[in-house]
C-alpha cells in the first residue's frame, strides 16, 4: 500500500529547506537497465553498469527493470517483474535486453540504447546543467514496516514547458537467485543488484506546483514494505522530470532512516550533534559565545516536536527520549542539522 501524504509549495523564505541544495548543479545520471533472469547476455549489461558506478561515484543511479518474455520465471527462479516495469517497457518500446535508458533522453539518435552506448550517454548527461535539485529523507518503522519518504525539490532555473513531476521508487540489492549466463553457464546463486521493486509515487509522477525559479516543493509518501524485502538492502530513488520524458535530476539513499546531507549553514555558526544515532539524550556543541536562542526540533514532515531555550555554554543536553525512532532536524537561527533517534 502506498499513500501520498503531503504536497505543498512555498517560497524558501517561508519554508526552510533542509534536504535540498539551492545552488545550481549538473544532472545526476539515471540508468534504467532493462534486464531479465533468463537473458544469458544480461550479466554483461550488469557488468557495464557496475563499472560505470565505480567510475562515477555519487553521479549515477542504476535501476534494474526486469521485463519481457525472458523475465517470466519457471521452477524456483525469482520473479522480478513489476506492474511499473511492464508499463515502462511498453511506454518506451523496449524490445530486447540488455538495453537501457539514460535519463530518458536520446543519445546519438537512440532513446533505448545498447550497453555500449551507456558510458557516452552518461558523460553527456553529467555535463548538462540541471534546472532542479532534489533531496530526500527516509524513515522506517520496524514494527509496522511503514516507510516514509520526504522529498524536497528546488527549482534552480525557470522551466520552459509544462510543470515537471516528482517520482519515487524503491529498489533492492543483494538478492540471491537464478540468472542465465551464456559466458559462465546458468547460476543458481547470482547476486542481483538495484532490482526495481515498486513505485512509491504514481508511476508517471506527481506534478509540481510551479516551474518558477526559486520555487520549493515538498512531498511525503508512505509505503508498507513487504516482509520478504530486506530493508537494509533497499534504496529509495527520487527523481524529477518531464511527463514520461527527460529526467532532470535524481537522488538515491538508503531506505532505513537516511537523509541527503545538504543542510546549508553559514560559516558564522556551527553545531555538532552527538552521539549519532542517539536513544535518549542528544548533546549539542555550539560556539561558547553563541547568542541566546531557542532550539526547535522538527520531524521530516516539518512538524515541530520539541522546543527548548538555550542561554549560554558550549554544550547543551537535549532530552529526546520521547521521540520515536527516525530522522529529525534541530534548528536555531541561521543553522539546521539532522540527527537520528534509534532504539
Amino acid at each position: 500500500m502506498r499513500t501520498a501524504l503531503l504536497a505543498c509549495l512555498l517560497s524558501p523564505a517561508l519554508m526552510a529547506q533542509t534536504l535540498v541544495s539551492t545552488e545550481p548543479t549538473n544532472r545526476r545520471g539515471v540508468l534504467e537497465e532493462f534486464t531479465a533472469v533468463n537473458c544469458g547476455v544480461c550479466p554483461q549489461g550488469h557488468a557495464v553498469a557496475t563499472s560505470l558506478l565505480a567510475a562515477n561515484p555519487g553521479e549515477l543511479i542504476v535501476v534494474a527493470v526486469h521485463g519481457g518474455g525472458l523475465a517470466t520465471p519457471s521452477g524456483n527462479q525469482p520473479d522480478f517483474r513489476t506492474t511499473a516495469g511492464t508499463s515502462i517497457w511498453s511506454q518506451f518500446g523496449v524490445s530486447s535486453q540488455p538495453t537501457g535508458l539514460m535519463n530518458r533522453t536520446a543519445h546519438n539518435g537512440q532513446l533505448v540504447m545498447s550497453r555500449t552506448q551507456w558510458a557516452s550517454a552518461l558523460a553527456a548527461n553529467l555535463a548538462t546543467p540541471a534546472p532542479v535539485n532534489i533531496g530526500a529523507a527516509t524513515q522506517f518503522d520496524e514494527d509496522t514496516r511503514l516507510l516514509t519518504v520526504t522529498v524536497e525539490v528546488y527549482n534552480t532555473a525557470a522551466g520552459t514547458g509544462g510543470y515537471d513531476r516528482v517520482h519515487v521508487l524503491l529498489t533492492e540489492s543483494n538478492i540471491i537467485g537464478y540468472q542465465q549466463n551464456y559466458q559462465t553457464g546458468a547460476q543458481s546463486a547470482y547476486v542481483h543488484q538495484h532490482v526495481l521493486r515498486t513505485y512509491v509515487s504514481p508511476l508517471w509522477g506527481d506534478e509540481l506546483a510551479s516551474n518558477e525559479q526559486g520555487a520549493l516543493d515538498q512531498r511525503t509518501y508512505t509505503f508498507t514494505v513487504p516482509t520478504g524485502w530486506n530493508i537494509n538492502n533497499c534504496h529509495v530513488v527520487a527523481f524529477v522530470g518531464e511527463y514520461q520524458g527527460a529526467i532532470h535530476n535524481a537522488v538515491e539513499l538508503g531506505a532505513n532512516n537516511f537523509a541527503t546531507n545538504t543542510v546549508e549553514q553559514p560559516t558564522s555558526e556551527r553545531m555538532l550533534l552527538f552521539p549519532q544515532p542517539t536513544s535518549d539524550v542528544l548533546l549539542v556543541r555550539r560556539e561558547a559565545n553563541s547568542a541566546p536562542t531557542t532550539f526547535v526540533v522538527r520531524d521530516l514532515a516539518g512538524r515541530t516536536v520539541l522546543e527548548l531555550p538555550y542561554s549560554s555554554g558550549d554544550i547543551v543536553s537535549v532530552d529526546v527520549s520521547a521521540l520515536s525512532s527516525g530522522t529529525y532536524v534541530l534548528t536555531a537561527p541561521g543553522v539546521a542539522q539532522r540527527f537520528m533517534v534509534a532504539r
